[in-house]
């Protein structure tokens, strides 16, 4: 078996547009509309795919009408937050639903000692 015949891994979560990248950031530079980057995905390639998809494709990777692709510091898309425990609230942040799970659950009967009216 030749390490040729399998076809290469593609992450399931990839956008089947990312292999036309440049194709669509060079056509959007010369500020062409999405549906007709659409239909020049469909004549060149047999891709059919809405202008919509490729609007948000655009957004996402943040390729600009008139600009192409454009590089940006901060990352398009928010990510979640990496780390593995959850934020502490500060005094200030707690709600009157906050309860510490450590401690008795604090009730009416506790607080008051007696049956509200």
């Amino acid at each position: 078996m030749n390490c040729d015949d399998f076809p290469e891994h593609v992450r399931p979560n990839q956008s089947c547009l990312e292999s036309y990248r440049l194709e669509i950031a060079l056509a959007r530079k010369k500020k062409w509309p999405y549906h007709a980057i659409a239909t020049l995905l469909l004549e060149r390639h047999g891709l059919t795919i809405h202008p919509r998809t490729i609007g948000k494709f655009c957004d996402r990777r943040r390729i600009v009408k008139g600009k192409g692709e454009t590089q940006v510091d901060q990352p398009a898309i928010r990510t979640r937050r990496s780390s593995h425990s959850p934020k502490q609230p500060t005094p200030a942040e707690k709600s009157a639903f906050d309860f510490d799970e450590s401690l008795p659950m604090e009730t009416w009967k506790t607080r008051t000692g007696s049956r509200p009216e």
